[in-house]
């Protein structure tokens, strides 16, 4: 359930903004709104990134493999996960 813009005929119908992290369906892992929505920091190893679209971004283009340079600097389609390894 990628919260992408998408329209029809004419008329925005999905991506107007941002939405809550638990809308939609969770992922095998259990999570959220992980493509779309927000496009997420990401470490490059010589800086930083970002990920997986945002709600700003065409459904065609809302993909996971999405990659585009960042600054770093906040910004509202911008977001980040924190990851915690188990055991």
């Amino acid at each position: 359930d990628y919260n992408c813009r998408v329209e029809q005929g004419g008329q925005l119908i999905k991506g107007q903004g941002i939405m809550s992290v638990n809308t939609g369906k969770a992922n095998g892992w259990g999570l959220y709104n992980y493509i779309g929505n927000v496009q997420e920091w990401v470490d490059t190893g010589s800086g930083v990134a970002a990920r997986g679209g945002a709600y700003s971004d065409t459904f065609s283009k809302c993909d996971i493999s999405l990659e585009r340079n960042h600054d770093g600097n906040g910004d509202e389609s911008t977001g980040f996960r924190l990851l915690r390894e188990l055991g």
